[in-house]
């Protein structure tokens, strides 16, 4: 997806036999959209884990929406990215050693999740999809971008129809024709995402056949906004490797400040399933305040946030959730 510049001697040329590959400011600016809405996802996310802000971001039906659309666009430019760096011949070198650094960031991706959530790692998130597509995404580069469409309508089609619980091994979670969805803090199968690739490939492709391409390949782009975003979309893969590790770090260190912040919420949310199980105000306050002890005590907020108690810990916490139900309950002396 990156494109050298083209040579001040040769102009700017983007039919499918062009020897020159310009960069494209439009898709860089895209691909910088791209990488802002993520963020703003990571962030929020961020912010429910640590206890923050009330919204459950992993599983909210609109933020759920924002973090597929956000996947999608990535993986549409991947496949606009394919046919103008290879849709006159695969420039073998720049892809493998794209392809390589994909791989490697892959795998940390991976390493680094499982250390920090052993119980939802991402073991084929939107790196992986995107290193496994572009593989793929060489065999339709060069063909007529209507067979290209067709075959990112069956992509997409693939999970309502073909999905079985064969697919259920984890040996075969990464494709996506599983009837269970894994647990883990990123998951782009194979399908239907191909489907994304596949569209890009198909639009540039049609967009190159009818010529409109070349209305695209100015290289200036006005204003700061505008050109904070080609510089973010041509490091995008840097900024996505850092930028969580930026993010966590500076919330983990305010959390640390403001402990008491946290507790609120959990207060807030905890008295009101207290009365609504029909408990008298008084005693669901003096429950809930035990209960926030109790997981600060036991150190076990970030644990229960994320949904990755351990057994042990769960039966743990549920013990010392009962006595303060049972101390909160005693009639006062």
């Amino acid at each position: 997806m990156d494109f050298p510049p083209t040579s001040p001697a040769q102009p700017a040329s983007l039919s499918p036999g062009s020897l020159s590959r310009p960069r494209l400011p439009l898709v860089d600016v895209a691909r910088g959209l791209a990488i802002v809405a993520m963020v703003i996802y990571h962030f929020s996310w961020d912010l429910s884990f640590f206890g923050l802000i009330g919204t459950d971001i992993a599983t909210a039906p609109g933020w759920r929406l924002f973090a597929q659309m956000i996947a999608g666009s990535f993986l549409g430019l991947v496949g606009i990215g394919l046919v103008l760096a290879h849709g006159d011949g695969i420039r073998w070198r720049p892809f493998l050693r794209r392809l390589g650094l994909l791989i490697m960031a892959a795998a940390a991706v991976t390493l680094g999740s499982y250390f920090l959530f052993p119980d939802s790692f991402i073991f084929f998130g939107i790196l992986h999809a995107i290193a496994l597509t572009s593989v793929l995404g060489l065999a339709f580069v060069r063909l007529p971008w209507f067979v290209t469409a067709a075959a990112a309508a069956v992509a997409f089609a693939l999970p309502d129809i073909a999905s079985s619980s064969f697919f259920n091994a984890p040996g075969w979670l990464w494709l996506g024709l599983a009837t269970r969805v894994p647990t883990t803090n990123d998951y782009i199968p194979l399908l239907p995402w191909f489907g994304c690739v596949l569209a890009g490939i198909a639009i540039a492709r049609l967009l190159l056949q009818r010529a409109t391409l070349p209305a695209w390949s100015g290289q200036n782009v006005p204003g700061p906004i505008g050109r904070g975003l080609v510089l973010a979309g041509r490091h995008s893969l840097a900024i996505y490797l850092t930028h969580q590790l930026v993010l966590l770090g500076m919330l983990w260190a305010f959390v640390q400040v403001v402990q008491p912040a946290r507790i609120t919420p959990f207060q807030r949310s905890c008295a009101k399933a207290c009365i609504d199980n029909g408990s008298d105000a008084a005693t669901c306050a003096r429950y809930c305040s035990c209960a926030s002890d109790a997981l600060t005590r036991l150190d076990m907020w970030e644990k229960m946030s994320s949904n990755s108690l351990l057994p042990q810990e769960r039966q743990q916490l549920s013990g010392a959730f009962r006595q303060c139900r049972a101390g909160a309950e005693r009639p006062a002396p």
